[in-house]
């Protein structure tokens, strides 16, 4: 099982070391999609009062405008998507755009190509399965002493059909005025029962 496991593992790690080896662009096919995808609300937004690095974009809603608030250095939005993989939002990219600054230096280096290669630059070692433990073998000695296997204790268990758990006449309350037999069990020493019903196992 363990071997068909690193097999499956390797199988999948080589062709993605392939695929990452093989792709040209800077940026890794996912990272581009999301770029896409923001770019198509980015220049439908406003932008406000930009600055270097903060601005106000404006998102034209059903119900009236959104105003959020981008800062590119912190790479950070009020709509709180830009925070999630660092890959600028609608609105991050809308300010980005108004400034006429390339989006490829807003991307995060963590989803650049070169880091997909050296993240499967390397191999799994191969691995060995684990050896099968060894059965206990218990030896009996002319001592009659127990080995290292704790062995089940003997018992007997009693013929016929179990009794049903029920409560006789006089069961279960204090004998105060001599009424009544209580029955006293030999092998326990219990009172309430007796050695045909114990629940002690038999030796």
């Amino acid at each position: 099982m363990l071997d068909e496991i690193w097999h499956k593992i390797m199988k999948d790690w080589l062709e993605r070391q392939r695929t990452a080896l093989a792709y040209i662009p800077a940026f890794t096919p996912y990272c581009l999609q999301e770029l896409r995808e923001v770019g198509l609300k980015a220049r439908q937004h406003k932008v406000h009062g930009a600055l270097a690095i903060e601005a106000r974009v404006i998102e034209a809603m059903a119900l009236g405008d959104m105003v959020h608030i981008v800062n590119l250095q912190r790479q950070w939005c009020t709509c709180r998507k830009y925070q999630e993989n660092y890959i600028p939002c609608s609105h991050g990219l809308a300010l980005i755009l108004h400034l006429q600054y390339p989006p490829q230096l807003f991307l995060p280096s963590m989803l650049s190509t070169e880091t997909w290669r050296q993240t499967y630059i390397t191999n799994f070692r191969p691995v060995l399965p684990p050896p099968l433990p060894a059965l206990a073998v218990h030896h009996e000695n002319p001592n009659n002493q127990p080995g290292d296997v704790c062995l089940p204790p003997q018992t007997r268990i009693p013929r016929g059909r179990p009794k049903k758990q029920r409560l006789k006449r006089g069961e279960g309350r204090h004998n105060v005025e001599g009424v009544g037999n209580l029955q006293k069990c030999s092998t326990c020493g219990s009172v309430g029962h007796n050695a045909r019903t114990c629940k002690r196992p038999h030796v």
